[in-house]
């Protein structure tokens, strides 16, 4: 897989006057974005994927870091909605439940 299948990738910088820092050392920086249409998760876990494979071929003392990602937002939310609705689920059945006991207690 390339960077190019999941991702636009232009080489340059927005301001060739600043530097980039982590953990107070000097550091590269890649930024990534999203291709219209495309699935986040696919996109990260192609990119996580690609970076531990590039990994490999790192020099001993260079390693990577991904400081700020969005896709963890996609996650919790996907979580969530299906936390609601196995809630909303089992609040129903309850529901259901409870009036059929009652609508079978008064005959």
């Amino acid at each position: 897989m390339y960077l190019k299948d999941v991702a636009r990738v232009e080489l340059g910088k927005f301001s060739y006057a600043s530097n980039s820092y982590v953990d107070g050392k000097r550091a590269s920086y890649l930024l990534i974005y999203q291709a219209p249409g495309s699935n986040a998760l696919d996109v990260a876990k192609g990119i996580y994927d690609a970076m531990d494979n590039l990994k490999k071929s790192f020099p001993s003392d260079v390693d990577y870091v991904v400081p700020f990602e969005s896709v963890s937002v996609v996650q919790v939310s996907i979580s969530e909605v299906v936390k609601t609705l196995l809630e909303a689920l089992g609040l129903g059945n309850a529901g259901g439940i409870s009036v059929l006991c009652k609508a079978g207690g008064l005959r």
